[in-house]
């Protein structure tokens, strides 16, 4: 299941990007703003968690039917006033993409940070995520 296909996150409006090295984006709703006319915290916090979610799914799609992933921690910065519609790009560090299975087999379950960035249309960057996901591997029925 991809990420725009979750209940919450179809509800909200995320789509799968067509923009280059972007994951999500979150269309321009007057339902996703706050009191002050831009778009509110937790429509970018939506965007910034399901992107990192989106992240894995790319990066990992052999282990879809095997782990489950959850998130366990996240630390957001909002950085300037957002407005119109957001996309979010994601990373996370080369080496720890590379070690993540064999962490896996061996533990069981293994920790990844998911780097994401909220951006605007012009390229402006308003909220900032670490997203830290727990995946372990399912047992065997």
């Amino acid at each position: 299941m991809h990420s725009e296909e979750i209940p919450f996150n179809k509800f909200v409006g995320l789509k799968v990007s067509e923009k280059d090295g972007v994951l999500l984006e979150l269309p321009e709703d007057e339902r996703c703003c706050n009191h002050l006319g831009t778009i509110h915290a937790s429509a970018q916090f939506t965007l910034a968690e399901a992107s990192s979610g989106e992240f894995l799914l790319n990066t990992f799609p052999d282990l879809v039917d095997t782990t489950i992933p959850v998130v366990r921690d996240v630390e957001v910065k909002f950085r300037k006033p957002a407005y119109g519609k957001l996309y979010a790009k994601a990373e996370c560090p080369k080496e720890e993409i590379e070690n993540l299975r064999g962490a896996l087999e061996k533990h069981g379950f293994v920790r990844l940070q998911v780097k994401v960035n909220v951006i605007d249309e012009k390229e402006v960057i308003v909220m900032k995520a670490k997203v830290d996901w727990v995946i372990q591997k399912r047992e065997k029925e």
